[in-house]
């Protein structure tokens, strides 16, 4: 079950990367849910499904980082931190004090292989 559902929000979003050798895109779930910040069983069946998600959609397996009323949390990694949090308040894109990054374009080496794919 949450294997397809990850499987089936991929599919929107990027195109799988089956016919590569190595995978090049890396996937990462982060998961807002409520009560307690400890691993649950829940946890571990998001952790699975998307392990297998990638298997099957050609993308290396990243992280699993749930978000809580507690904070932040890399399972697996013992990684974590109090803010931001379930609770903390959405800032918006227009107030951002970071300029946006310029559009990855993929370099020489990606217009080369569009060019040769166009032949």
């Amino acid at each position: 079950m949450f294997r397809n559902a990850l499987l089936a929000q991929l599919r929107r979003v990027i195109p799988h990367d089956l016919r590569r050798r190595t995978p090049v895109r890396t996937a990462v779930l982060l998961y807002c849910r409520e009560g307690d910040a400890r691993w649950t069983e829940e946890d571990g069946a998001w952790m699975w499904g998307l392990r297998d998600a990638c298997t099957l959609h050609g993308l290396r397996c990243g992280a699993y980082i749930t978000l809580t009323r507690d904070g932040w949390q890399v399972l697996g990694e013992g990684r974590g931190g109090r803010r931001p949090n379930a609770a903390s308040a959405p800032e918006p894109f227009a107030t951002s004090r970071a300029p946006l990054p310029p559009p990855r374009t993929g370099g020489v080496a990606s217009d080369v292989l569009r060019r040769a794919a166009a032949r």
